[in-house]
């Protein structure tokens, strides 16, 4: 068998490209069997099939065999696939029905390849697709790394905040006279029978409610809360330190500290490539369920490096979102403002803080980023203050704000939009509301800026990076785009 394994390893070493139907799962078998990732470029036929598709798939829909149905392509070979499906275990299975359903299985997706070949020329996605393909192999690599936790500082931190959510816990069970911070009914009842809480609305002006048609009281919506007494303003906060205190524990502190315990803190965690609409990937934990994306910053320094005497470094796109805005828009103001150096964080958060320029500290800017990214994805609501700057922004980068609106139209009248590298995004449901709002006008707005910048631009720097780094004394261990 290690004769075998070490000659196909050879083969696909030494071959053009490899076809595979989720293949970044065979390159983590294959690394495991010796394979060098930084020799093999692959042609996922699930990522193919994503990308035709731009965002009407969901994962269900992206396997082999309904990718081979959506084709008219001959289906797999369905008996040994309901026996294994069943928990018949593989030993009991012929080992003649065992070769027959691996090399239909590796007819169908070299059948389906062909077909996708094709249609992807026709739509102009070769390159998008090969792009995906050329990140499978480096995040395949990533996974394989993992990040090391500093298991000193995990046993320090999550002591310190287990005190500080037991404080927080009580303090805020006497200011909602006993009421438990867990319980959605309770809340509810302290919410907005007690407190007065107005009950947040939607764009339509509709009410926020659950199934049930209950006012929710979902992380989302409560952030949406106003407080329009001293009571209410108290609460909110006590409310929201509550809740910080909460995610960090059960989200990530205790789970860091298991992994410690069971694992050296060595955490592992796989990336999806083939998940969210906008192509972004998304990230998924293993055994100790931590995902890889979006970690609070606050984080970062409860990771070290596994070696000892190494570094650990971070590299991330400057104000990326808003190059690639200024950039679709071909927004003048915008590109001035990137070539003289302009901070967009720093005249953000001068807005939101009634200051200059000047004026605005580290901690104001930082706050900032949100919001200023916020009306490049749509963003109108908000506090007062939040909406002059959303008018501001608007103001003075009028062709973005344009183009946008531009790409709203066409999604109306066509219902998809074709972005400018060519990936289409398909909204068959876009209407014009009799108020004047056109439904899916965030996601319109969102997709196409997003999507440029961490879809198509940071995986390409990633995978150059990971080339680089071949013969350096180093390795990656996340990317968080």
């Amino acid at each position: 068998h290690h004769i075998l394994l070490a000659e196909m390893v050879d083969d696909i070493s030494t071959a053009d490209f490899v076809v595979a139907h989720n293949a970044k799962f065979e390159l983590g078998w294959l690394k495991r069997c010796g394979l060098n990732l930084r020799t093999v470029v692959v042609f996922d036929t699930l990522i193919a099939e994503y990308v035709l598709g731009g965002n009407r798939f969901a994962l269900y829909e992206l396997g082999l065999d309904a990718c081979l149905t959506r084709h008219g392509l001959p289906a797999k070979e369905s008996t040994v696939a309901a026996m294994i499906k069943g928990g018949v275990p593989v030993p009991d299975i012929p080992e003649s029905w065992l070769l027959r359903y691996c090399e239909r299985d590796v007819e169908a997706t070299g059948e389906l390849f062909l077909v996708q070949r094709e249609l992807l020329a026709k739509g102009g996605l070769e390159a998008v697709n090969y792009q995906r393909c050329l990140v499978t192999p480096c995040l395949t690599d990533i996974e394989f790394n993992g990040m090391q936790l500093d298991c000193d500082i995990i046993d320090e931190r999550t002591k310190e905040e287990e005190i500080t959510y037991a404080k927080l816990t009580n303090e805020l069970q006497s200011f909602c006279a006993g009421a438990s911070p867990a319980s959605p009914k309770q809340m509810r009842e302290f919410i907005f029978d007690t407190l007065k809480f107005r009950v947040p609305t939607d764009y339509k002006g509709d009410l926020l409610l659950t199934a049930s048609g209950n006012p929710s009281v979902s992380s989302d919506v409560l952030a949406q809360l106003v407080p329009t007494t001293k009571r209410q303003a108290a609460f909110m906060s006590l409310r929201t330190a509550w809740s910080e205190s909460h995610s960090n524990l059960t989200k990530y502190l205790r789970k860091f500290q298991e992994c410690c315990e069971l694992a050296g803190g060595h955490l592992r965690g796989v990336f999806n490539q083939c998940v969210t609409r906008t192509h972004r990937l998304s990230s998924s934990g293993l055994q100790f369920r931590v995902q890889f994306q979006n970690l609070n910053r606050r984080f970062k320094p409860y990771f070290r490096s596994r070696h000892s005497g190494w570094l650990i470094g971070e590299a991330d796109g400057a104000q990326l979102e808003f190059r690639v805005a200024a950039h679709l828009g071909t927004d003048g103001r915008a590109l001035q403002d990137i070539v003289s150096g302009r901070d967009v964080h720093k005249y953000t958060a001068s807005i939101l803080n009634g200051c200059t320029v000047e004026e605005v500290t580290s901690a104001q800017r930082q706050a900032a980023k949100t919001d200023t990214f916020k009306p490049l994805y749509g963003g109108t609501s908000g506090t007062p203050t939040q909406q002059l700057y959303y008018a501001s922004f608007k103001e003075r980068y009028h062709s973005i704000a344009s183009s946008q609106q531009k790409w709203t139209q066409q999604v109306l009248r066509d219902k998809y939009l074709r972005t400018e590298w060519g990936l289409r995004y398909y909204w068959p449901d876009t209407r014009l509301c009799a108020s004047g709002y056109i439904t899916n006008t965030t996601n319109i707005y969102n997709y196409p800026v997003q999507a440029f910048a961490t879809v198509e631009i940071i995986p390409i720097a990633l995978v150059c990076a990971w080339h680089r780094m071949a013969h350096m004394e180093s390795f990656l261990v996340n990317t968080v785009h």
